[in-house]
């Protein structure tokens, strides 16, 4: 049997740490070139061994001396603090796992909570490197914090990115990547203004522009039409083409223009122009404006740069046309004292004709009809049913206060012209009627009011 030598040192992964040691060589059993034996108990001085080849044992533990080497035995009567473990060492038994489960403080902190996994730290032709290798799907990031990570793919891996060796040089710079497989990363300033042109992804329309069709998307409208104006489509919808046209030489509509505030809403098939009433503009040289005045209810007028509006003449509403008459007509409105026709005090002129018609009368010894008029004047005298004078055909120099039938309807005419003020009240009409000797006298009337301020 071989003798046991005492090793002092064996291990690089020990410190010794003892008040005194007591040492002793056992023979682990066999004589020769082997043998077997049993280490001494974890109570005794002897509890761990360890052979030329590399094996260590535990206290309580069988061993066999197989002759290639000579197994030593060393006591340890203090703790055992752990530095570092080589590559070829092996360190098993129950005494050693029990003390690395629960190993003695060393003088560090340990770390703080977490984990870190290297996946690869290094390449044959870029060393220094580590990779994140493919993920099925992004992973969020967790709040304060940043993050790499490899591509969203399991089986794209190749994806590496080379940052700039320098930091940003402003506050307005963002790092952008270029190129597949090496990306080449750069810092680059933020601009307040795109290069067109730009290639976008998705859905779009060849003639229509970008909008929002919410708070958190951007759409692409329908096409806007060549020479037709935009309008909004409001929140969330699409802006659209108008019914304006510009052509470059004239600008048309479909549909009514409502000037101010009006509330014109709906007009004929000729359109329209619906203007507020208001008060005057402010006119220059050179110009002449034209407004609805708020206060006459009229549209006023100034020409050639003046301050000074005048009323525009137009026929008010309720103009008669009476035809094929062949008696007296009862007092009827020619002018409502109503909105837009002759409720304001103010002047008016009122206009009258007659023409005859029908089968002229063969004998007119008599024969005539007359034009009476009610109004109200400005000081609220009534004036009612009163004859109106006109010039008729049997004197052009004279007036007469009745058209006069004759025998031939070529020459049978009157009119009259007659100016009245009114304090806004209902201006009326009525006629008179005498009829031929012999025949029956057949008549029209035409008669229309004008406000003249």
């Amino acid at each position: 049997m071989k003798r046991l030598a005492l090793l002092l040192t064996f291990l690089p992964i020990f410190a010794l740490a003892q008040t005194s040691t007591t040492t002793q060589t056992q023979s682990a059993g066999g004589t020769g070139g082997g043998g077997s034996g049993t280490v001494g108990t974890c109570g005794g001085p002897g509890n761990a061994y360890y052979s030329g080849a590399g094996t260590t044992v535990a206290c309580d533990t069988s061993v066999t001396d197989n002759g290639s080497g000579t197994l030593a035995a060393i006591a340890f009567q203090g703790a055992v603090a752990a530095t570092t473990l080589s590559a070829s060492s092996t360190v098993s038994g129950t005494g050693f796992t029990n003390y690395f489960a629960s190993p003695p403080a060393i003088g560090v902190t340990a770390p703080a909570a977490g984990t870190f996994t290297i996946v690869t730290t290094s390449s044959a032709t870029n060393s220094g490197y580590w990779a994140g290798v493919g993920n099925t799907a992004n992973y969020s990031v967790v709040a304060n914090s940043a993050g790499w990570m490899g591509p969203p793919s399991a089986s794209f891996t190749a994806w590496v990115a080379q940052l700039p060796a320098t930091g940003p040089g402003g506050s307005t710079q963002y790092l952008g990547c270029s190129g597949s497989g090496v990306a080449t990363c750069a810092w680059n300033t933020i601009s307040a203004s795109s290069a067109f042109p730009i290639t976008v992804s998705g859905a779009v329309t060849s003639g229509g522009i970008p909008y929002f069709n919410s708070t958190t998307q951007e759409s692409s409208s329908a096409i806007l039409n060549t020479n037709i104006l935009v309008k909004g489509g409001g929140a969330g919808g699409a802006p659209t083409n108008s019914s304006i046209t510009d052509n470059g030489t004239t600008i048309a509509s479909s549909e009514p223009l409502a000037l101010g505030t009006a509330t014109c809403t709906t007009s004929g098939t000729a359109g329209g122009i619906c203007p507020a009433e208001g008060t005057a503009p402010t006119n220059v040289s050179g110009a002449a404006p034209l407004y609805p005045d708020a206060t006459a209810h009229e549209y006023l007028a100034a020409t050639n740069g003046s301050s000074s509006f005048g009323m525009m003449v137009r026929r008010q509403p309720g103009a008669i046309h009476a035809t094929a008459q062949t008696a007296a007509i009862s007092t009827a409105t020619l002018c409502a004292a109503s909105a837009g026709a002759c409720n304001v005090a103010g002047q008016y002129h009122v206009h009258w004709n007659f023409t005859q018609g029908g089968t002229a009368c063969t004998v007119v010894t008599a024969g005539s009809v007359t034009f009476l008029l009610t109004w109200t004047d400005t000081n609220a005298v009534a004036h009612s049913a009163i004859a109106m004078p006109m010039f008729n055909s049997v004197s052009n120099t004279a007036t007469s206060g009745s058209f006069t039938f004759t025998t031939n309807n070529a020459t049978a005419y009157a009119s009259g012209d007659f100016n009245i003020s009114t304090n806004g009240a209902v201006i009326q009409y009525a006629t008179g009627y005498t009829a031929c000797t012999t025949g029956t006298g057949t008549y029209q009337l035409d008669a229309s009011v004008t406000r003249l301020q």
